[in-house]
């Protein structure tokens, strides 16, 4: 791992990874920390996770997700826990949806989403609730036009609307009117 330096324009290297893995999902969590979550190492999604301290330069493992995952997304939830949503352990199809309870360093599953997907987004919404948009279907492994909220006051998904073309692997933002803007991915050919 290595630390880009803006005032300095340089990278220093810090401590690795305990896990080494690709396709990871990272969150800067309320304390400054930085949680890593699933992954691939080499076919195999992983499970572990870890804790980077900048104060240190150390990583350390905390509990792990309750299945390995890769594609996977990251949410902080207004109370500083993280939502862990879809992704796909590769055999045996759709990961579950997790919270990590920062206070206990523990993952505890939550209600699943309505479809299970996989390379998706997950956007924070003005207020607090969660828009996962598009995805691929873990059964098909079709691009998926299906979009759901995640209400963190109740842990519940309902489904929203849909896009106008199916996709996965694209990205999201939210905009400063709240609205929110997808951009590019894969459907039936690239977007």
């Amino acid at each position: 791992c290595e630390i880009y330096d803006p005032n300095t324009n340089t990278w220093t290297s810090t401590g690795s990874l305990n896990k080494a893995r690709i396709l990871p999902k990272a969150i800067v969590l309320q304390n400054g920390k930085v949680l890593v979550a699933g992954g691939d190492a080499g076919l195999n999604p992983v499970a572990e996770c870890e804790i980077y301290d900048p104060s240190t330069g150390t990583w350390s493992y905390t509990s792990s997700l309750p299945s390995g995952t890769l594609a996977n997304e990251l949410v902080l939830l207004p109370n500083g826990n993280v939502l862990s949503i879809g992704g796909t352990t590769l055999w045996s199809g759709a990961a579950v949806t997790a919270i990590y309870e920062i206070s206990t360093g523990t993952w505890r599953t939550t209600a699943q989403l309505n479809v299970p997907r996989s390379f998706h987004t997950a956007t924070v919404l003005d207020n607090g609730k969660i828009l996962v948009v598009g995805g691929m279907d873990e059964e098909s492994g079709a691009p998926l036009a299906i979009c759901e909220i995640f209400d963190p006051s109740t842990e519940t998904w309902s489904l929203t609307g849909t896009l106008s073309y199916a996709r996965y692997s694209h990205r999201t933002v939210k905009l400063l009117d709240g609205r929110v803007i997808t951009i590019a991915g894969y459907s039936t050919g690239f977007l």
